[in-house]
Formats: C-alpha cells, sequence, structure tokens
C-alpha cells in the first residue's frame, strides 16, 4: 500500500499547490543513509482546505503524516475556519460543524496532520493521501504525476 511507505525523517526538499488540480505534492528526501537519496512524494488530491505553519528554508524534518478524522481536524481549528468565512475561506460547508459533517461525509474527505521534527507542520483536508517512492531523480522526473480523483464537486 503506497501509505505505508515511511516519511519518517525524510527531509522536506520543496511542495507544490496546485489550485487547478486540488492538489498538494511533498517532495521528500531520505538522506541519513548518504547518497543516493530515497525521494518520496506525498500526493493529496482533491484539497478542500489546508493550513502550514513554520514553514523553515533551514529543513523541515518530517516525523509522520497521520491520518485523522476531518471533522477532528474542523473542530481542532474552527475559530480559524470561523474568521476565514469573512473572505470566502474555505467554503459554505465549513460554516457549522454539521456542514462540515455532512459535506464530509458526502464527499468522501479526510483529514491529515502533518508533523515534523523541526520546521513546517499543519493539516490538509482531502480526498485522499498516496506516496510514490521513486530510485533516483530521473525516475521521479520521467514518471507520469498520479491522477487526481478530484471532481468539479466543489466548485462553488
Amino acid at each position: 500500500m503506497d501509505n505505508e511507505i515511511s516519511v519518517h525523517d525524510n527531509v522536506l526538499v520543496s511542495y507544490e499547490v496546485n489550485c487547478e488540480q486540488r492538489s498538494i505534492c511533498l517532495h521528500t528526501q531520505f538522506r541519513d543513509r548518504g547518497p543516493p537519496f530515497e525521494l518520496t512524494d506525498v500526493v493529496f488530491a482533491g484539497v478542500v482546505a489546508y493550513q502550514f505553519e513554520h514553514d523553515s528554508t533551514i529543513g523541515t524534518i518530517l516525523f509522520d503524516i497521520e491520518d485523522v478524522a476531518a471533522i477532528d481536524v474542523w473542530r481542532e481549528n474552527e475559530a480559524a475556519f470561523r474568521a476565514g468565512r469573512r473572505y470566502g475561506w474555505p467554503g459554505e460547508w465549513a460554516d457549522s460543524e454539521e456542514s462540515a459533517k455532512s459535506f464530509f461525509r458526502e464527499n468522501t474527505i479526510n483529514g491529515y496532520i502533518v508533523a515534523s521534527s523541526c520546521g513546517l507542520t499543519g493539516w490538509i483536508l482531502a480526498k485522499c493521501q498516496t506516496r510514490h517512492a521513486y530510485a533516483s531523480p530521473r525516475e521521479a522526473e520521467q514518471s507520469d504525476p498520479p491522477e487526481s480523483p478530484f471532481s468539479r464537486e466543489f466548485e462553488s
């Protein structure tokens, strides 16, 4: 299973947020054994909301990416969701716990917590997460990006 690929102690090399595809990709390297480094991309598809904090240009070392109930992410960040509604973020579904629960259930949204030993932390609400391991940078560059299960049902 893709999600069994570990990212513990991986260095976050870069990340991409693709707004149109509603996807986020974390590009990581495991460097503890020296070169050639193990490369792993963690791809979140069908993203409906996310928040990253403590982004560090001096190096993020991931601890884990944990699957959690989407409603737990909403509850933990209720104040931010309510405040964000003034600016149209993330959508009407975030107006109340009941509307969030309904939205998550109807759209199969999952919660993910990004935990780090140092650097970037945060959470992502998305349809799914997949992990892709590569033997070399060339293999990663030549691979087709994973297809997004995102559908236009999220558009307002």
